[in-house]
């Protein structure tokens, strides 16, 4: 129960894959981040194995370091079993889980959940034998425990409507917002060093996110040596790191190298983003599905034109603010690239279109809509 009407403890989970994060891991930074700004209201306490950064957001916030990935078992353990009771003892009013599941155990603390996508349930074959099993057994779990559910996109909510509807229907969609380091001003000297350290080309197309199946990237490979056909000298460039990669994609990727179109970076930091972003001339994303599309929104927000297939959330994300391609299409693809590459009138439409669109995908926004949330579920639980 709340001690005051206006004043919340809440706690948040942070887990860090590996150390290096994408884009479920930036969403959890992004709530952590903007929560801390209204210190007058809620007082944050995070459960991370990242305490480090963390604690450089605001010297406020409560940081209670977990097991990492070197003791996934362990730490498996700590976020079922132990961190409910760890939840009652630091006093919480509410718990969000921002990746999906909430604790196994019941926990007296009313919990929050956020749900990206289903791909788990929907998708599995872009997913590992791991997940498939754990999100198989554990998001129907959460869905009907949760005090609270977050849907990050309308795309979303209707995938748990469609599977998981007679456990819940009351899905809250709150967008997470675009982070401040994409919309601020460029910097020239930052992308000269960013393009000396990597050894960009002078001019490529932009890949951003994880190397896996559903990103489609053999699809955008196929499309990039169709300009080399064409006469553009174009190469892809791949800023991500490789979780799961089938055989047909690490070949397409062995191939593509030798034949230097494309140029795989790994995993990149989050400070190069901005930077890589605007020096490309275009960004490319063709997954097959997305939960949101994070990379599409951050090019926009650094002014550089977004190719996208608008399967899943991507059509309502974007709108007309990205040039569409067909994601099962290699001359789609292709065809869209090269409009964009040689019409700097629509390079500019797009640019113009898309910082409009992400004026609407504001952490502060969010996080309104977040505090209501809370609110809601510290009451629920109060009944």
């Amino acid at each position: 129960m709340m001690a005051k009407a206006t004043h919340m403890r809440v706690g948040i989970l942070d887990y860090a894959n590996d150390g290096l994060r994408s884009g479920v891991e930036y969403y959890a930074l992004g709530l952590i981040r903007c929560l801390a700004s209204h210190a007058d209201e809620i007082e944050l306490v995070v459960y991370t194995n990242d305490p480090d950064t963390v604690a450089k957001i605001d010297p406020r916030i409560s940081v209670r370091k977990i097991p990492g990935q070197r003791f996934k078992a362990r730490r498996l353990w700590w976020q079922h079993v132990h961190l409910p009771r760890q939840a009652e003892v630091d006093g919480l009013d509410v718990l969000h889980c921002p990746a999906y599941v909430m604790p196994f155990r019941r926990c007296r603390v009313p919990c929050v959940i956020t749900v990206h996508d289903l791909h788990a349930i929907t998708s599995p074959q872009w997913c590992s034998l791991g997940n498939r099993l754990h999100y198989g057994f554990a998001l129907g779990r959460s869905l009907r425990r949760a005090a609270g559910v977050i849907a990050v996109s309308e795309d979303t909510r209707e995938a748990i409507l469609q599977h998981f509807g007679a456990l819940r229907e009351d899905i809250r969609v709150i967008p997470p917002g675009v982070d401040d380091i994409f919309t601020a001003a460029a910097d020239p000297a930052a992308e000269a060093d960013c393009r000396r350290r990597h050894g960009l080309p002078d001019r490529y197309v932009l890949h951003v996110g994880n190397i896996e199946p559903r990103k489609n990237i053999p699809a955008a490979i196929k499309a990039v040596r169709l300009l080399r056909q064409r006469g553009m000298n174009h190469t892809l460039v791949l800023a991500g790191k490789t979780t799961r990669a089938d055989a047909i994609l690490i070949r397409t990727l062995s191939d593509a190298r030798n034949e230097g179109i494309v140029q795989p970076l790994g995993y990149v930091p989050r400070a190069d983003l901005p930077a890589l972003y605007r020096m490309a001339e275009v960004v490319v994303c063709v997954a097959h599905h997305e939960g949101f599309g994070f990379p599409a929104l951050e090019a926009m927000a650094c002014g550089t034109p977004v190719i996208s297939s608008m399967a899943g959330a991507m059509g309502r994300t974007l709108g007309d603010a990205a040039t569409a391609a067909d994601a099962m299409s290699v001359t789609s693809i292709a065809d869209a690239l090269i409009a964009v590459i040689n019409d700097s009138v629509l390079r500019d439409q797009l640019r113009i279109a898309g910082r409009e669109r992400v004026a609407s995908f504001r952490w502060e926004a969010s996080t309104n809509e977040l505090r209501q949330i809370y609110r809601v579920a510290c009451q629920k639980h109060a009944q």
